[in-house]
């Protein structure tokens, strides 16, 4: 039956694009042909090579990464093919493995990876998603504080409307706001400033650099995202779910890069001025980059440059102090890129978090424009638009672009149980089970070690998830929880 070996093979496919594993297989070069156009019986042999490097984790104001986005295209290509064998091959830097090899489309999966890696014969593989809102489903199985507030999610409230899945304890059980990516949208709203000729400075450039002058000069680069408080009128003390910073490449660069990226304390951030500030200066958010992130005297930018290696010693609670966050996030080996390339940053979630916690956010209603600024190693460089960048239609779009996704203040903290339900799983009754794995997409990053205690329903067919709200929606027996407990498995 080729939907299900379809299923299979293509299933397979992409749990080895995930886990990277490597299958040993050999290629030929048979010419390839239309799957309708055989030639004499021949099948096309068709070996997908696909990109996993880092700039794939690129969003492109789109919902999803390019990686998931590529996966689903894979979906839609094998499922309009027929006669052909088709293998997957990842590319990287280094080089890049087989991951499944040349094996017909209709083929057994279980089968073909039994001969490519030695698995015992004989064994079906089945894989499920997630395909319907009403099957993830969350709820706030206990909070952090005790007593009910009026207009805040209680003990027994099921959401199903979550963009992310909070596993054990969640910031805050609330609506997620997603707004669209805030991006450099003027003259002075990026600039650059850079270790040599105490503090080298530019400002409505056409680059931003990482390094300059032969890796000679490291840069710190400086970002302005404005409007960020006007989206809602409610980042003041929202919880922070996601932040990422996005960079648009102006030519082919590669070589090893390390990139720091921080935020600075500011109610406003203003524009940077056109030209450097006289030394000695102040800390003041409206002068140059250095002065604004603690580096005030003509000493300290020839003595003590702010650089990848002591950035920390200017944050709030340095040695050096300054303006810096006291969250800096590291975002190592930065993707090699090609021309016109977005790339994105690691989770700088807790960076944006400081930032909205500070009293000096949000004191009034035009307080509203964030800071964002990053400084890297010196052994290679890449270049990014700004603002000012000229050349072909489009190029104001390429400038920076800082994403933030966030719950509004006041939303309950607490821990939260996460209930899925897996549709049309065609595993026979009373079948033996040799492996069965659960497996999420991150969103973010958090180097916490956790226990999970996952256990199933045990019912003829789980039913879809409902929306609770507690000691208001009369079905209690709906409650995640309470189906946990009424039909567990041991």
């Amino acid at each position: 039956m080729k939907t299900m070996n379809f299923t299979n093979f293509a299933s397979a496919v992409l749990i080895g694009l995930a886990l990277g594993i490597p299958v040993s297989a050999p290629a030929d070069d048979t010419e390839i042909f239309t799957g309708a156009n055989l030639l004499d019986g021949i099948k096309p042999n068709v070996i997908f090579i696909l990109d996993t490097s880092g700039s794939m984790s690129s969003f492109d104001n789109e919902p999803t990464d390019r990686l998931d986005r590529m996966k689903e295209a894979l979906f839609d290509l094998l499922d309009s093919v027929d006669n052909v064998n088709i293998g997957l091959m990842r590319f990287h830097t280094p080089g890049g493995p087989i991951l499944f090899p040349v094996a017909a489309v209709d083929a057994d999966a279980s089968l073909v990876e039994a001969d490519g890696q030695g698995a015992a014969p004989g064994l079906t593989s089945v894989t499920v998603r997630v395909t319907d809102d009403a099957d993830d489903a969350e709820e706030l199985f206990s909070i952090t504080s005790a007593g009910t507030i009026a207009g805040k999610a209680t003990a027994g409230d099921v959401k199903l409307d979550s963009l992310y899945l909070d596993l054990l304890d969640g910031p805050a059980f609330g609506t997620e706001i997603v707004p669209p990516p805030f991006i450099v949208n003027r003259s002075g709203s990026d600039a650059e400033q850079g270790t040599r000729n105490e503090g080298n400075y530019l400002v409505n450039g056409t680059v931003l650099d990482s390094v300059t002058g032969g890796g000679l000069d490291t840069q710190t680069n400086g970002l302005r995202f404005r409007d960020v408080e006007k989206v809602d009128q409610d980042t003041d003390g929202a919880t922070v779910l996601f932040s990422q910073l996005l960079l648009t490449s102006l030519d082919a660069s590669s070589g090893p890069l390390d990139l720091k990226v921080f935020g600075l304390f500011a109610g406003d951030m203003p524009e940077f001025p056109g030209s450097e500030t006289s030394l000695p200066c102040t800390s003041a958010v409206g002068n140059d980059i250095y002065c604004r992130l603690g580096l005030i005297t003509r000493a300290q930018r020839i003595d003590l440059p702010l650089n990848f290696d002591n950035v920390g010693s200017y944050s709030t609670g340095g040695a050096l102090g300054g303006n810096v966050t006291k969250s800096i996030v590291t975002w190592p080996n930065v993707p090699n890129t090609a021309t016109n390339e977005e790339i994105g940053s690691p989770d700088l979630s807790s960076v944006v978090q400081e930032i909205f916690d500070h009293p000096d956010w949000q004191t009034s209603s035009s307080a509203d424009d964030l800071g964002i600024f990053y400084t890297g190693t010196t052994a290679s460089s890449r270049k990014f638009y700004t603002f000012d960048t000229s050349g072909s239609p489009g190029d104001d779009e390429r400038a920076a672009k800082l994403i933030v996704h966030y719950v509004k203040a006041g939303n309950t903290a607490g821990r939260h149980m996460v209930g899925l339900r897996f549709r049309n799983v065609q595993i026979p009754q009373g079948a033996l089970l040799s492996d069965v794995k659960l497996t999420f997409n991150s969103v973010g990053q958090s180097d916490d070690a956790v226990s999970i205690n996952i256990s199933g329903e045990k019912v003829a067919s789980a039913p879809s998830f409902s929306a609770i709200t507690a000691g208001v929606t009369n079905t209690p027996t709906e409650k995640i929880s309470a189906r946990r407990t009424a039909n567990p498995t041991t």
